[in-house]
């Protein structure tokens, strides 16, 4: 009786070490599959990359609108008006120009 118990440990180590085996050989598959998109991805971002000075005046304008937003108050109306003229200002614009000021370009 002993020695069936051990052939039966055994056995189930043996099912339990290909079914390792198995999970294994799929981790590395997906890991493959999720290492070529990202490389894909990666190749796809490449088309967007945007010359500092065009960040940092992005950035700038971007920061200004918001200040000028978040202050509400009674003293601000004036930049609201301001604001609004900036606004204004854009929608008149083609895309075209408004991607350009933006610091997008057209491949």
């Amino acid at each position: 009786r002993g020695v069936d118990q051990i052939n039966i440990a055994i056995s189930e180590l043996d099912t339990m070490t290909q079914q390792n085996a198995a999970l294994v050989e799929e981790t590395a598959s997906a890991s493959e599959e999720m290492a070529s998109q990202a490389q894909e991805l990666m190749s796809m971002m490449e088309r967007f990359k945007i010359r500092q000075e065009v960040k940092k005046d992005t950035f700038d304008k971007k920061h200004k609108e918001l200040h000028l937003q978040g202050g509400k108050a009674e003293s601000s109306k004036p930049a609201g008006k301001a604001l609004k003229a900036v606004k204004a200002e854009a929608k008149a614009k083609d895309l075209k120009g408004l991607m350009a000021n933006d610091g997008f370009e057209e491949f």
